[in-house]
């Protein structure tokens, strides 16, 4: 896995999580977050989470992290091979996953 960022409306950019296929279930990722933060996740909240996304897809090489979505390309994949389910949003590295409040962030985006 490996963080990324891409631009968002108004060009600002976020910083997202790319993880391999399947490597990463929604599911998961809604059970996780509903157990650190203490409370569900908002239907809205969840959609927003998913919704402002780019897939990619990570390799490993010279023990870097290198997050193209051309190398994917490259490889005969479509972009829709990937769900949205599959990337998670990262606030900072290390490479790994770090959940944020998904209700602030709806918030923070004008609530889209």
């Amino acid at each position: 896995m490996g963080v990324t960022k891409y631009e968002a409306e108004g060009w600002r950019t976020m910083s997202i999580l790319v993880m391999e296929k399947f490597q990463c279930d929604l599911k998961d990722l809604i059970r996780e977050y509903q157990a650190k933060m203490g409370r569900p996740l908002p239907i809205k909240a969840a959609l927003q989470l998913c919704e402002h996304v780019i897939v990619a897809l990570q390799r490993r090489r010279w023990g870097g992290v290198v997050c193209a979505l051309q190398q994917f390309h490259a490889a005969g994949k479509a972009h829709q091979d990937l769900s949205k389910g599959n990337i998670m949003f990262s606030l900072t590295v290390p490479f790994m996953p770090k959940l944020i409040d998904a209700s602030r962030a709806s918030r923070s985006s004008g609530g889209r």
